[in-house]
Formats: C-alpha cells, structure tokens, sequence
C-alpha cells in the first residue's frame, strides 16, 4: 500500500488499535476458524474516487499474492 502511495497504519496488537478491526464479526469468525483476515479502512476521499479504489484493489490483489 505504502509503495501505491497511500499513507498506511499496520495494526500489530499496539498501534492503530482503534482501526485494527478486533471487534469486527467477520474477523473474529475468520480468526477462530484458524484463517487470516485483512481489514482494511479507507478515508472518504480513496472511498469516493473509483481511480482510488482501483489502486487500492491493485495494490491489496498484489500484497496478497
């Protein structure tokens, strides 16, 4: 994400905690069923602009792969 240009907080159990998406019920479901789970927030600007969440999905689809 860093190398597409967008500003990025690794929630690592400490930092981002607010953003880290513990509390969020697909990730708990994933994480018990032994799985990785990738959540990810965008602000309304990336959100609004479909050529941002294409970058998005391209850099997310390349980190991933």
């Amino acid at each position: 994400m860093t190398k597409a240009g967008f500003r990025v907080c690794l929630y690592d159990g400490i930092n981002c905690s607010d953003l880290g998406g513990t509390t969020n019920v697909q990730g708990i479901s994933t994480r018990a069923a032994g799985a990785e789970f990738l959540h990810i927030e965008m602000t309304i600007a990336v959100r609004s602009s479909p050529v941002r969440r294409d970058a998005v999905a391209q850099a997310v689809s390349q980190a991933v792969t």
